[in-house]
């Protein structure tokens, strides 16, 4: 039996096309943000947050983890060593975000569609 199917090329081939469509940049240490949300149901916003944690940043499915209380607890403190937020998530989970942050202090530093699914790739800081 072959280790490639139908379903693992499909994963495979969303994963590549979601790091390609990023900006070259994207993972450079000085845009290093403290936190990268995504949305699990998004195969690219998956890829990404695999991408972030491979190198060590806190990732957090927006839909499981609940935004409500990721701005209770966990973001304010992360944002605090690192006033950086980043996400490729639907434009609704941006715009909760970007509202949040303006109470520290947080401006948006990028916002990019960058799919036809409703995905946006966004930067605070």
């Amino acid at each position: 039996m072959s280790m490639f199917n139908r379903r693992s090329l499909i994963k495979g081939s969303a994963a590549a096309g979601a790091l390609a469509v990023l900006p070259t940049n994207v993972f450079a240490e000085s845009m290093r943000p403290a936190a990268f949300l995504f949305d699990e149901r998004m195969a690219r916003s998956v890829a990404a947050a695999r991408a972030w944690r491979a190198r060590g940043v806190t990732v957090l499915d927006a839909r499981q983890f609940g935004l409500a209380d990721a701005w209770r607890a966990t973001l304010p403190r992360l944002l605090r060593s690192n006033p950086r937020l980043a996400g490729l998530t639907p434009w609704s989970d941006r715009t909760i975000c970007e509202i949040m942050c303006r109470d520290l202090g947080l401006r948006v530093q990028s916002h990019d569609e960058v799919g036809d699914d409703g995905l946006v790739s966004w930067r605070l800081a």
